[in-house]
């Protein structure tokens, strides 16, 4: 669940920022080089033809990093150029009507888990679940007591 909000959150900020998400590129350049980092310094890591259309991952400055189909010296990911390709995007799905259902929808899993854990403990002798509070983005503080026992 906090994997799926997070990746809620970056995509309704990126869209927000950007109003596009970015998904693919066409390489443009006949001899287009993928770097192990966003630089031209670093090292290459293997060239793409002409054509080729890669996924775009993120984007820092002028260079793209993108999924590569198979593994290169053990890197899933690499770097090119904006130079060297035509990004393909497409304007975010991502609505605030849509993004404000989502975050109800979650505000309301994680009441409802907590209000379950504090119905749990209701009528334990040691702890009580003195109160909780959620934040945005979602998280949650639960305050537990643990309650004296007479004779201790």
């Amino acid at each position: 669940m906090v994997d799926e909000t997070n990746s809620m959150i970056q995509q309704y900020q990126q869209a927000k920022v950007s109003g596009v998400i970015p998904g693919n590129l066409t390489v443009t350049s006949q001899n287009a080089v993928i770097h192990k980092g966003a630089g031209g310094q670093t090292a290459e890591l293997t060239a793409v033809e002409e054509g080729a259309s890669l996924k775009v991952i993120d984007k820092v400055g002028e260079w793209y990093a993108v999924s590569l189909d198979k593994p290169v010296e053990g890197l899933n990911t690499g770097w090119i150029n904006s130079q060297e390709i035509v990004p393909a995007v497409t304007v975010s799905p991502i609505t605030e009507a849509s993004f404000s259902s989502f975050m109800d929808r979650k505000f309301n899993d994680i009441l409802a888990m907590v209000s379950k854990m504090k119905e749990k403990y209701k009528n334990n002798p040691y702890v009580r679940v003195a109160g909780f509070r959620i934040g945005l983005p979602p998280s949650v503080q639960v305050e537990i007591e643990f309650k004296e026992v007479e004779g201790n």
